[in-house]
């Protein structure tokens, strides 16, 4: 009985929210600014879910304080920043070590595509 009365009372919190919300959108905005970005991510979502899992593990990105920054923020960023969709930062992660086979897929092809260039433009 007792989960049930939890159960309501989170129900009931929820909508309160989501009035204010809908009363009072301005206090729900943002404050942190958009990026204003001309660039798309214009190939398969995953590929960027790759390089970003990637890039994480390699402790590449950090935030102003030179410290190794939470994935969650660099999901959202490269969101903005790309105008794409990639999805909660757990399931961005998930997506690429669920793979059965290669984990590094794109990574793969892009050194590949590296150094098949360097090639040519040695020729």
């Amino acid at each position: 009985m007792e989960a049930v009365k939890d159960a309501r009372h989170k129900v009931v919190l929820y909508q309160n929210h989501n009035e204010k919300r809908l009363r009072y959108p301005d206090l729900f905005i943002s404050a942190t600014p958009s990026i204003d970005s001309p660039l798309y991510w214009d190939t398969e979502v995953v590929k960027l879910k790759e390089l970003l899992t990637a890039l994480d593990a390699d402790k590449a990105i950090s935030n102003v304080s030179r410290e190794k920054a939470p994935f969650t923020t660099i999901v959202e960023c490269f969101e903005q920043f790309f105008h794409v969709k990639l999805g909660k930062a757990t399931e961005v992660k998930r997506t690429i070590s669920d793979r059965k086979f290669s984990m590094t897929s794109y990574l793969d092809s892009l050194a590949n595509e590296l150094n098949q260039s360097k090639n040519q433009s040695q020729k």
